[in-house]
């Protein structure tokens, strides 16, 4: 089970990431290891704690990380947004 999951999870990503590569055709593009990494991130705590129905504590060990990593996460998405919107 863990297996077809982690297979599942890597060909969406591989085909998220080939599709934004394309749409990007002509452009420079730079740091997509942290673009991309910090969406997927943030993407996957959300959908996380709207699982656990906005429980921390439940999210994060369902994530196998600490409560306060989860937060700051959390409070970099918030940085990280406005920054983008500026």
């Amino acid at each position: 089970m863990k297996e077809q999951l982690r297979k599942s999870i890597s060909k969406d990503v591989v085909s998220a990431v080939k599709n934004h590569l394309a749409s990007m055709e002509g452009l420079r593009v730079t740091e997509l290891y942290d673009l991309v990494w910090e969406d997927i991130e943030f993407e996957l705590i959300d959908a996380v704690l709207i699982h656990t129905r906005g429980n921390q504590s439940k999210a994060a060990r369902m994530l196998g990380i600490d409560r306060n990593t989860l937060i700051r996460i959390r409070s970099k998405k918030n940085t990280v947004t406005r920054k983008r919107m500026s």
